[in-house]
């Protein structure tokens, strides 16, 4: 049986061309965000190949920035757009928006090095020659540490690959 999720892209790109965002449609969107975002942490492999496409497609098109004078005047109307937002009161909506769409593309890039077998080699060599010099440094992470050196090592194999 295979998963699926409820998020048209299209709602995204409603929201970011619209010229008034409601509150309320945001906190809708964030809900179906968080949503996809669940199942994509959970169910990567019962996706479907063309859901799996299309929401690499969208990780990678959300976190590309435009460059030159084209991503100037995006960034001078996205500037807009949020004074706008903030001016009416619908910061805490926009605020749940935001952290549901970072959460999802970072499921989906999760679930792609998770698939990806060349990171994934590169990821275990780095862990194995850490663990043989673990015994050389005396450095003991906090629990708060962990997660950031983590992400140090993902960065350094997907440096590597």
């Amino acid at each position: 049986m295979s998963a699926s999720i409820a998020l048209n892209t299209s709602e995204l790109q409603q929201i970011s061309q619209s010229k008034e965002i409601r509150s309320l449609e945001l906190w809708l969107l964030a809900r179906k965000i968080n949503k996809a975002a669940v199942i994509v942490k959970k169910q990567w492999h019962k996706l479907s190949e063309e859901d799996r496409e299309k929401l690499k497609s969208l990780a990678y098109n959300l976190t590309d920035y435009r460059t030159g004078l084209s991503g100037v005047i995006a960034n001078f109307f996205s500037f807009v757009r949020l004074t706008i937002i903030v001016a009416n009161g619908q910061t805490d909506a926009l605020i749940a928006y935001c952290k549901a769409m970072s959460l999802l593309i970072d499921n989906i890039f999760e679930a792609v090095e998770r698939d990806d077998p060349e990171y994934q080699a590169v990821l275990s060599d780095t862990l194995q020659e850490l663990t043989s010099h673990s015994g050389s440094s005396s450095k003991v992470l906090k629990p708060g540490e962990t997660r950031g050196w983590l992400r140090s090592l993902s960065d350094q194999a997907l440096n590597e690959v």
